[in-house]
């Protein structure tokens, strides 16, 4: 038979092997998702550096890989890796399986950590953002592998722990292990991205004189993680009742007034959103801001730095009343998200998730925050900071994956930026690839996070296309 033509005929086999397959995927995923693998700082140890649960997930992920057949190792519960083929080089496939706290879970229309089917989606934290399409990638690379496809270079599926609070577990990769050649990580949109934002994250802080009497604000609480809209926002008040503040508020959707231990608290619901996109959701910080600019409390010193604070944030998402909007033509707008806010009786602490342009200049913005903070009487520190990536659209690596994507889509695409940061900054010739496809609702770090199950199944072909082109060898 002529070479070429084993091979398409191979090609075929390998896309009936992932249908075949689909329904054992599901089930491998829904399995990995039951394990709420949420980073839990207060149970971390030597064994378990992201908790017990994070540990789970990873070994109940690999331990799915053996059972298909392939090599694994476990970088000390940090992350880990699957791997088959043969070759000097390393293609490497990068995905993580920690995923963000279920935030508030009325929100939810269904249990955020079973793995829920309803009308073909598959509901709960991990379903897009990361565990699907990690998943999708394992059953990639057994298609690949038992339709016979001749591949040039080793493949590795990559898996961390870390990603949504500090990717230390690629760190840990690095000090050990082969870097791939070239990869990429299902962990934006399709068709391809080949510029992330850089990734600014800030905090202020400030301590008020502490202070007695009635009516007073004794403490806030909003967010939970900088890498996402914050959908709840609580306000404790002493020394006023129920009615007083209910009547001060007045009725506003989404506010509520209620006792709690001898306070009174005023409780503001939004709309989580990824903190890449914040115009996507609702931001119960700054509703709650809003709210308290319109009553009266006290202390004086609090009151006065919580209005100016709702002045300067307002309801922007690019930071023009901070003085730090900026665009180019290669990644668009700044976005600026006001995450996490923590005030008691004395103590004031604001932080922020900013994703700047490639071509931006960093320095400048981090000086203008610093002025900020400065006139809101706060210390300024920046909590950690990653310079943005970029990879030429012309590059073989994008080339290959555009193709890849066309020839199951049929649509031809071109290269997108993206405000998200994924663990490509962390390796060389590496581009972000999936898993969202164009004009599909976007529910990573948002309540009812869904996958369709007829996007899981395309990715995954997407997938093995993948490997297989950027396997070949030149000219093959």
């Amino acid at each position: 038979m002529d070479p070429a033509a084993n091979r398409e005929e191979k090609i075929t086999e390998m896309h009936a092997i992932i249908d075949g397959d689909f329904d054992s995927l599901v089930k491998d995923l829904r399995g990995n998702m039951a394990i709420p693998s949420v980073l839990d700082e207060t149970v971390s140890t030597a064994l378990h550096p992201f908790g017990p649960r994070m540990t789970e997930a990873l070994e109940d992920f690999l331990q799915r890989g053996r059972n298909l057949g392939f090599q694994s190792k476990n970088l000390d519960n940090f992350a880990g890796f699957l791997e088959m083929g043969e070759g000097k080089e390393l293609l490497g496939i990068l995905c993580h399986l920690d995923v963000m706290p279920a935030g508030e879970r009325s929100l939810w229309v269904c249990d955020p950590f079973v793995g829920q089917l309803r009308d073909g989606r598959l509901y709960g934290r991990g379903a897009i953002d990361d565990k699907g399409p990690a998943m999708a990638s394992l059953y990639a690379m057994k298609a690949v592998r038992d339709a016979g496809i001749p591949i040039r270079k080793r493949v590795r599926l990559i898996v961390g722990l870390d990603e949504e609070s500090g990717s230390r577990c690629m760190r840990r990769y690095l000090e050990s292990e082969e870097i791939p050649s070239s990869s990429f990580s299902p962990d934006a949109a399709f068709p391809v991205v080949n510029a992330e934002k850089g990734i600014l994250r800030v905090r202020m802080d400030r301590e008020f004189p502490k202070a007695r009497g009635e009516n007073r604000l004794v403490g806030i609480f909003a967010g939970e993680r900088l890498n996402a809209v914050p959908d709840l926002a609580l306000a404790s008040f002493c020394g006023i009742t129920e009615k007083q503040l209910s009547v001060e508020v007045g009725v506003r959707e989404g506010v509520q007034v209620e006792p709690d231990e001898g306070m009174v608290v005023l409780r503001c619901l939004g709309k989580g959103a990824h903190a890449m996109e914040p115009w996507k959701g609702k931001n119960a910080l700054l509703a709650l801001l809003e709210v308290l600019r319109g009553i009266s409390y006290g202390p004086a010193q609090v009151k006065e730095t919580m209005d100016r604070l709702s002045v300067l944030l307002g309801k922007e998402h690019d930071g023009r009343s901070l003085g730090i909007a900026v665009s180019d033509e290669v990644s668009g707008a700044l976005s600026c998200n006001p995450a996490f806010l923590r005030f008691e009786e004395s103590n004031f602490s604001l932080r922020f998730d900013i994703r700047y342009p490639v071509k931006a200049d960093s320095e400048r913005l981090v000086g203008q925050l610093n002025n900020v903070a400065e006139s809101l009487g706060c210390e300024f520190s920046v909590i950690t900071h990653k310079s943005p990536l970029f990879v030429e659209k012309e590059s073989p690596l994008v080339s290959s994956l555009l193709k890849a994507c066309e020839e199951v889509t049929g649509e031809k695409g071109e290269a997108l930026s993206f405000g998200g940061g994924t663990y490509c900054r962390f390796f060389p010739n590496s581009v972000s690839f999936g898993p969202v496809f164009p004009g599909e609702e976007e529910t990573a770090h948002r309540a009812n996070e869904y996958v369709t199950l007829e996007s899981l199944r395309k990715m995954t072909h997407i997938f093995a296309n993948a490997i297989v082109l950027l396997s070949k060898e030149e000219g093959e």
